[in-house]
């Protein structure tokens, strides 16, 4: 396990090895079948974008690029049908945040590609899709960035960077743990 993870591999389970190459043949048939066609291969996976932000020095690393395609790989236990995983994972999980940021930094460097989530199903038999993100989603999830380069800016500025409040929180019995007790 140290030698393949010193050189730079993921040490598996032998019992996690034949699950893995099923959800690998999975998603390569999967993919050949969408508009991502032919993208494994051409590109780079996790290559370190840099730029400069009105002073802001900014650092992404997307999953896979090539020069037409940003693909942001992601995994989940639940399911990857489109409405689900939109609802449940693409705001909740920040990934559209991510996927605008990203897309920042890209335009920065002058690549201007089209970006996709391949989501996959970590259970058989390995479900995926691929989602992109509409105008309005896209503007949303750009703002937010917007708003977190303006906040990191200012605390660079002011060296000040807040985090929560010292004030004690006090934890309310939720709705659902009261219709588990019995007084």
């Amino acid at each position: 396990r140290d030698e393949e993870c010193a050189k730079g591999k993921i040490a598996l389970l032998t019992k996690q090895r034949a699950g893995l190459l099923q959800m690998v043949r999975s998603v390569e048939a999967f993919v050949e079948q969408s508009e991502l066609a032919g993208v494994f291969g051409m590109g780079q996976a996790e290559t370190t974008v840099s730029w400069n932000e009105d002073g802001l020095a900014c650092k992404a690393r997307p999953d896979y690029l090539t020069d037409k395609w940003h693909i942001s790989l992601k995994t989940t236990e639940g399911s990857v049908d489109p409405k689900n995983w939109i609802k449940r994972q693409l705001g909740p999980m920040g990934y559209a945040f991510g996927l605008a940021y990203y897309k920042r930094g890209l335009l920065a460097n002058g690549r201007n590609i089209e970006h996709r989530f391949l989501c996959i199903e970590q259970g058989e038999p390995y479900g995926c899709t691929v989602v992109g993100m509409d105008p309005a989603r896209w503007a949303y999830a750009d703002r937010q960035v917007e708003q977190s380069l303006e906040l990191w800016r200012k605390c660079v500025k002011d060296e000040y960077y807040p985090g929560y409040s010292s004030e004690t929180y006090f934890a309310e019995l939720l709705p659902w743990e009261i219709d588990e007790i019995e007084f």
